[in-house]
């Protein structure tokens, strides 16, 4: 699955042009990880997407996680379908 990176600020911070201060305070506050590199964050979401993808939305999800989660889920069909 390509995530580009406007999926990947909308489903972390629910905004798709968010900073890279913005995405690192959200993971910390939401999930609680901490990691020295910006591109650290980058991968928790993306792994974040994975583990949603493969088990599920958990309840309470937020609504830009769905639509993202959704969208993914369309271009994957699409790109399967056109194989």
């Amino acid at each position: 699955v390509v995530v580009p990176p406007t999926s990947l600020k909308k489903y972390v911070t629910g905004k798709g042009h968010a900073t890279k201060d913005l995405m690192a305070s959200t993971i910390v506050q939401e999930f609680g990880w901490k990691f020295s590199c910006d591109d650290l964050y980058d991968a928790a979401g993306l792994a974040h997407i994975a583990a949603v993808q493969s088990g599920g939305l958990p309840l309470g999800t937020k609504r830009s996680r769905i639509e993202v989660i959704k969208e993914l889920n369309t271009k994957t069909k699409d790109t399967t379908n056109n194989e």
